[in-house]
């Protein structure tokens, strides 16, 4: 969890550390961001804008996942027995709630491509918006409110 800024006037009055202090404190903080990237990183140094850049690369990849994951749900439940549905999902270790919430997001926006308000959302909160019935959904992609929710036209 990052740590939030506090505005510059409410910065606390704080005494001056003598610099053995600063430096030790200096070092340690160094020796965090070590271990951190050391854990968590990968060989190129760290760049806020970069990384940020790949979290929203690897978060809409996912979104993706999540849509292809529900249409091959899909693609299961209508092919296969009665009752075997329940036990695939058992098998793909995924509970029956969100095998569900899978499916009903890739009926619902599988093929919203044309649709530049809804797009605009992103595919996490598209698959959020799984449970709004067709009505709301073409309401929502109209710019119209929706349950207190609303779109904004693209720029």
């Amino acid at each position: 969890m990052g740590r939030e800024k506090l505005p510059e006037t409410e910065m606390p009055n704080l005494p001056a550390l003598p610099e053995e202090q600063l430096i030790a404190n200096h070092n340690r903080a160094v020796l965090d961001a070590a271990e951190t990237d050391r854990q968590y990183g990968d060989i190129l140094p760290y760049q806020l804008d970069r990384v940020t850049q790949e979290i929203r690369f690897l978060l809409n990849q996912s979104a993706e996942a999540m849509l292809e994951a529900g249409r091959r749900l899909i693609q299961i439940k209508d092919r296969e027995p009665r009752g075997e549905f329940m036990d695939a999902v058992q098998k793909i270790g995924i509970d029956q709630f969100v095998a569900s919430k899978l499916i009903r997001a890739a009926r619902k926006f599988s093929n919203l491509r044309s649709n530049a308000n809804l797009m605009a959302l992103g595919k996490t909160k598209l698959i959020e918006l799984a449970v709004l019935d067709e009505d709301e959904i073409d309401e929502l992609a109209n710019d119209q409110e929706v349950r207190g929710l609303v779109t904004c036209s693209p720029i």
